[in-house]
């Protein structure tokens, strides 16, 4: 992927690149640059940190599109180092299995049906929350002591929320497995509260800092067609799961991708069934959570985009 990336990638801005750079590059030429320029909205979103990055690629490269392409499939590449450590960690497979499960992972990790991120500079903002989730659970699966765990994992939550509007699931994401991995006791917890407080003190900063002055887009749908429709709604939210695998099929694309989604769920249900079914096995649960939460993201994320 990034060699097709480097071969077929084209140095013009596109679309809503438009609107998130442009600006800023004048007002650095100007030394007028403010906190506010940074962290302001865009869409639904409060981009601060992709921000960042593209204000860094477009001073080492004079805005060069192309290395924002390849800072995409670079983040995908530690998305498949964390998946692939996560084998490694709570598997516990031979070398063989974890190598064909990291093989099929990276098939849809690397897929070519979303060449649109591929292909569109602005979309790192999509892969940064999924970063942040699979670093942060590889850190908690790590021997790192548990404050250096919950600060690293505080840090890449924050990164996630002023990335992408869905990455601010992050904090609800993380939080169960580092409780389950970390704390291996009810008396573990009590002696970590002072963490858990933390955790939530700081998550409600970052929502109220999101929110605040936050405008609803125009363009943005109401949630209340989604209730009125259930059965559009689950459609969507299948064809949507299932569209990485049904695109491109001869049949119909979307019957193909609300099936496909549909078995995606519920293999998904199924695991979490037998999770609790086996809720007493601490050890299962310790090395099924990440999964399970990384599911959840996968399955949510669509309603907060």
């Amino acid at each position: 992927m990034g060699i097709l990336i480097i071969t077929y990638s084209v140095n013009i801005p596109y679309w809503d690149q438009w609107n998130l750079m442009p600006q800023l590059f004048i007002k650095i030429s100007q030394n007028s640059l403010s906190w506010q320029d940074l962290i302001a909205q865009h869409n639904e979103s409060r981009k601060l940190f992709p921000r960042l990055i593209f204000l860094g690629l477009g001073y080492l490269t004079n805005w060069d599109v192309r290395y924002e392409m390849l800072a995409i499939f670079l983040l995908a590449c530690l998305v498949s180092v964390n998946i692939y450590r996560l084998n490694r960690l709570t598997l516990r497979l031979n070398l063989f299995p974890t190598l064909l499960l990291g093989f099929l992972a990276n098939i849809l990790i690397f897929s070519g049906i979303q060449y649109d991120n591929w292909f569109w500079g602005i979309q790192l903002v999509v892969f940064m929350p999924i970063v942040c989730i699979t670093t942060a659970i590889s850190a908690i699966y790590s021997r790192l002591n548990i404050r250096y765990k919950f600060l690293i994992c505080m840090m890449l939550c924050i990164i996630s929320t002023f990335s992408y509007s869905n990455g601010m699931i992050a904090w609800v994401i993380v939080l169960p497995v580092l409780i389950l991995v970390s704390a291996k006791s009810r008396s573990d917890l009590l002696k970590q509260k002072w963490l858990f407080l933390s955790w939530i003190a700081v998550f409600t900063t970052n929502i109220i800092i999101y929110f605040y002055d936050y405008q609803k887009p125009e363009l943005a749908p109401s949630i209340i067609p989604a209730f009125q429709n259930p059965e559009q709604t689950l459609q969507f939210l299948l064809a949507f799961l299932g569209s990485p695998l049904g695109s491109g099929a001869q049949i119909s694309p979307l019957i193909y991708s609300t099936f496909i989604g549909g078995v995606e769920i519920g293999i998904f249900l199924c695991l979490c069934l037998y999770l609790i079914k086996h809720i007493q096995d601490n050890s299962l649960l310790e090395r099924m959570i990440g999964w399970i939460m990384i599911g959840f993201y996968a399955i949510f994320r669509r309603n907060f985009l």
